[in-house]
């Protein structure tokens, strides 16, 4: 979320999350979770499968809903590894080879650094808003203080998912949960967000677990140890010769 960070969506500045009525507003609040103008935050990504752990510390800078830069900072040997996204398009620099890789659309749905989220998951490439419909359906496990919204992919949206459920706070649509199906209507993984904190003024999840379902004892889960909304990028930052840059 994104994640990166997230991993991950984000609040466009100085929206609060506050009571929603319609889709559209669900889906844009959950975008913007952890963006803004530009912002800059400190992630812990812990991995857990049958054949290994492992903890990476990441830096993840953001510029409203286009630009996303994650560098990774441990372990050592992966060190200065780095994740562009600007627009539309999607590089990785490599430090050791001081090489710049494009990542074409139809490598945005693999796994990144050997965790559960996708290249797409870590820079947002997808939004809910742009790219799914979104319609409100009775929740599979109801409870009163939640809100579910189905979400399908739009016509020109490439997706391996052909539906997400999104869970949320009925109060002020705060996230909750978002669930993962494929064709067969089959649930593959799910998105829990947790440690609710107010930070600069906005209500956020500081922490994101992603379960995969097909796999026993596999999960993947970020914490942000800092955000920080104020910050100033230079012009070039988000840039080829940028993740050039120490």
């Amino acid at each position: 979320m994104n994640f990166l960070f997230t991993l991950l969506f984000c609040l466009f500045p100085f929206i609060v999350f506050g009571k929603t009525t319609t889709e559209l507003e669900v889906m844009t609040q959950v975008d913007r979770l952890y963006r803004s103008q530009k912002s800059y935050s400190s992630v812990q990504m812990q991995i857990k499968n049958p054949h290994f752990e492992r903890t990476l510390k990441l830096k993840v800078w953001s510029e409203e809903m286009q630009n996303t830069l994650v560098e990774v900072i441990f372990p050592a040997k992966e060190k200065g590894i780095k994740t562009l996204r600007k627009g539309t398009q999607v590089w990785n620099y490599l430090p050791k080879v001081d090489q710049i890789v494009p990542i074409p659309p139809s490598m945005m749905m693999s796994n990144w650094m050997g965790s559960d989220l996708t290249n797409d998951d870590l820079v947002k490439q997808t939004t809910l808003a742009e790219h799914y419909q979104g319609h409100f359906v009775t929740c599979s496990q109801p409870n009163p203080e939640h809100l579910c919204l189905q979400l399908k992919p739009k016509n020109k949206t490439v997706s391996v998912w052909a539906q997400i459920i999104l869970v949320v706070n009925k109060e002020d649509s705060f996230p909750v949960r978002q669930e993962f199906y494929n064709e067969s209507g089959q649930q593959i993984r799910i998105f829990e967000y947790s440690d609710r904190k107010e930070i600069q003024g906005r209500s956020i999840p500081t922490t994101l677990k992603v379960v995969l379902l097909n796999e026993p004892n596999r999960y993947t889960t970020l914490h942000y140890d800092e955000i920080d909304f104020s910050i100033h990028l230079q012009p070039d930052f988000f840039s080829e010769a940028g993740l050039r840059k120490k």
